[in-house]
């Protein structure tokens, strides 16, 4: 009878309750976990939801560099030239693969941890940085395989 009580009050009176009284057969293990758990996380929330959207953009910028980069195949059509298009074109498309991988990764990260999405920034931040090093690398290649 006491756990019907307490689910009637408030989140403040709940948490008193479990952590004044000893668990025991009246209480659940939801209020005895309820009240260890962090109530919320303004900031961590915000930078998570920030940085997915920067993780987006970053990759939507990525994929328009990386088309632009195929550009420098133009060049390729001087007959002293010995272009690698195979070479170009694998690293283009293993930038996409790589960067939707990312994206689909972080979003299922999110689902999945949802209980702690607030701590999933350096995550985020983590995938940003990846982002960054593929793109650098995705570019280099060309460039080498467009000489």
């Amino acid at each position: 009878m006491t756990s019907i009580r307490a689910l009637r009050q408030s989140d403040t009176e709940v948490k008193e309750h479990v952590i004044t009284s000893s668990p025991g057969p009246e209480l659940d293990s939801w209020q005895v976990r309820s009240a260890h758990e962090p109530r919320s996380k303004p900031l961590s929330a915000f930078l998570t939801v920030l940085l997915m959207i920067v993780q987006a953009c970053c990759a939507g910028l990525g994929a328009v560099g990386v088309l632009l980069a195929q550009f420098s195949y133009d060049a390729c059509a001087a007959p002293s030239r010995r272009c690698d298009f195979s070479l170009g074109n694998t690293a283009s498309v293993g930038y996409f693969v790589i960067a939707g991988a990312l994206l689909v990764g972080s979003v299922v990260l999110l689902v999945v941890k949802r209980s702690e999405w607030h701590r999933m920034w350096p995550a985020l931040l983590g995938g940003i940085f990846v982002l960054v090093v593929v793109f650098g690398v995705t570019l280099t290649v060309i460039d080498t395989a467009a000489a």
